[in-house]
């Protein structure tokens, strides 16, 4: 660990309330474990999709399960909570943020957040990450430890668009040793294609698409009835072509990479409520972007993370728990389009308090403090319960004051103008920025013995973006879902509506209306499953200024997956299947916006290796 961290120490305070715990068992499945639920604790909420629903789906990254979700709109590798933007979208990978305010190109990449061996994954709005069990403020994705006797997997697959992907899995246990690894290729020549007339003008006659490396591993060793200790890293590059947002640019290459290593030693000491966890890992993050003929907007950027987490919780009756945490954290940004070449993160110091009273009222306080940016943030939570509805209000305020060379990183991706000429145009009009968002949120659940999830929630929010030169955003929005068993049937509805309003030199109004429909129908029986999902997004643009080239009104192509696996009778371990989905890719031509759509079909076969 670096000297520097010495004086780097975050001690965090804050008292949770925990229900009493009920018990939970995944289905039986030889396909690794994947669960998704829809707040922040397993034991207060529905679940959103069964482990044995993820593989039906055949999901293979953390959007296709985004992608007919209405609470969420992903697009072009971001990611949009309901009435919220990008930024406010909180992404976790083992507890460690990936897209905090300090990182570049907050864009999520679908490849990275792959549904194998990781321990912990969560994607949060800005109120499941103040301490609130919103319903669907939250999702989650759990995959099991590796147990049992050594099992293997292999999956092969090809589709339209000369798409392939291999992979390969190996878990299980020896002892008091438990291990799960999966490498992972990917790769696709046809899915990012260029207008003809871009193509003509490039000099270099690199074959579009993307290759995608992704490995990752758990290991863990149980020392003693109690004491566990656990390793976990992933390894993820992704180099692909893209099209520039100028006619004239051609395209250029981006090339992505990522490395996560973190070990924790856990004391879990049953008997007397008592569980102590110290993990350290460290997070290296690298994007490197290039315009082929345009060197003066290359960019390298790495962002590179260190920290020591302390955790120290106990529960002290089954309805209440304490919980300590203390942080050791250093972050350190370099960037060639910064004017000071890197910048550090220093000594960050966080407190906090939650109070609660009956299980109903709780109040949260923290206060975060660095050498680049200062948080306040309180919530306020009261929970009403009925004997078949659940309602929360939720009122929570923060404020962060950041350094202009800060979001002269991430600022470019947040306008959406295709008529920005370079990035450098927008980082010479930034100045200071400040950020205010308050957000009220009132949700509510209903379960009807026959209806077996029938749930509505909805949201209002104030976020104000004050950024020199550019104004201000409010947003707001709801949503509802409902889903129905009945025998081998599932049937699943949901809708979503956000409204963004950006105020521009206080003169300047955009309304930006969304509304996502979302439906899916799954018959599965011992040997033989088949299903379809469809998502539709209707996008409105009300605008009093023609400085942004954007239709008044567009609908997104609609999202479908016709999807069937069946088991070979003579091999009862080899699986085959199919899946057929839309495809499409969007690029600018200014001042025009074109999408190619077209219709991808994928087949494969997937074996397991009993030991």
């Amino acid at each position: 660990m670096n000297r520097n961290l010495s004086f780097l120490i975050i001690c965090s305070y804050s008292l949770t309330i925990f229900f009493t715990q009920l018990s939970y068992a995944t289905q039986k499945s030889s396909l690794p474990k994947i669960t998704v639920y829809g707040a922040r604790h397993k034991n207060k909420t529905y679940t959103v999709i069964s482990p044995k629903e993820a593989n039906n789906f055949q999901y293979k990254h953390l959007t296709d399960i985004l992608n007919h979700s209405p609470s969420f709109n992903y697009s072009e590798r971001s990611i949009f909570y309901r009435a919220t933007n990008t930024q406010h979208t909180r992404l976790f990978v083992e507890d460690i943020e990936f897209n905090d305010l300090t990182s570049y190109n907050q864009s999520l990449d679908s490849s990275f957040v792959t549904t194998d061996t990781t321990s912990h994954i969560s994607l949060n709005d800005p109120i499941s990450a103040s301490n609130s069990d919103t319903i669907g403020a939250n999702i989650q994705i759990n995959s099991e430890k590796g147990k049992g006797e050594t099992s293997q997997f292999a999956l092969v697959e090809y589709g339209s668009r000369d798409t392939s992907t291999l992979e390969y899995n190996i878990q299980g246990e020896k002892r008091d040793l438990d291990f799960n690894i999966t490498m992972k290729n990917e790769a696709t020549k046809g899915i990012i294609t260029k207008p003809k007339h871009l193509r003509s003008k490039s000099r270099h006659h690199e074959p579009d698409g993307v290759h995608k490396m992704n490995y990752s591993s758990r290991f863990g060793l149980q020392c003693t009835p109690h004491v566990r200790i656990q390793t976990f890293h992933r390894g993820f590059s992704n180099d692909s072509e893209y099209v520039h947002f100028e006619a004239n640019t051609p395209s250029g290459l981006s090339t992505l990479k990522n490395q996560l290593n973190k070990i924790e030693l856990i004391h879990d000491a049953t008997r007397r409520q008592i569980k102590n966890k110290i993990s350290v890992y460290n997070l290296d993050f690298k994007r490197n972007q290039r315009i082929l003929e345009n060197p003066a907007v290359e960019n390298y950027v790495n962002s590179q993370q260190k920290g020591l987490h302390l955790e120290h919780s106990q529960t002290i009756n089954p309805l209440y728990a304490f919980l300590i945490k203390t942080e050791v954290h250093e972050h350190v940004l370099t960037s060639t389009l910064l004017k000071k070449k890197s910048v550090k993160y220093k000594g960050i110091h966080s407190h906090s308090f939650c109070f609660s009273r009956n299980n109903k009222f709780h109040f949260k306080n923290t206060v975060t403090k660095s050498n680049k940016n200062n948080d306040f943030n309180y919530s306020l939570v009261y929970e009403h319960y009925l004997p078949q509805t659940k309602t929360t209000i939720n009122l929570t305020h923060k404020t962060a004051s950041l350094e202009p060379s800060l979001m002269q990183l991430y600022i470019p991706q947040w306008g959406g103008n295709p008529d920005l000429k370079t990035e450098k145009s927008v980082i010479d009009q930034i100045d200071l920025v400040q950020l205010l968002t308050n957000n009220l949120v009132v949700s509510m659940s209903v379960f009807h013995q026959n209806l077996k999830d029938l749930i509505y929630s909805t949201r209002m929010d104030e976020n104000q973006w004050k950024l020199k030169n550019i104004g201000k955003t409010q947003s707001h929005g709801s949503e509802i879902k409902l889903k129905y068993n009945m025998l081998n049937w599932q049937f699943s509805l949901g809708y979503s509506y956000l409204e963004f309003k950006n105020l521009f030199d206080s003169s300047i109004l955009i309304r930006r209306p969304r509304h996502i429909y979302s439906a899916s129908l799954l018959h599965e029986n011992d040997d033989f499953l088949k299903g379809i999902q469809v998502s539709f997004k209707r996008n409105e643009y009300d605008s009093d200024s023609m400085n942004w080239n954007s239709p008044k009104m567009y609908h997104s192509p609609p999202i479908f997956r016709v999807f069937a696996s069946k088991k070979i009778y003579s091999y009862p371990n080899l699986w085959l299947f199919c899946r057929a989905e839309n495809i499409f890719n969007r690029y600018y031509e200014s001042p025009k916006e074109y999408i190619k759509e077209g219709v991808g079909i994928f087949v494969g076969f997937k074996t397991n290796i009993h030991s």
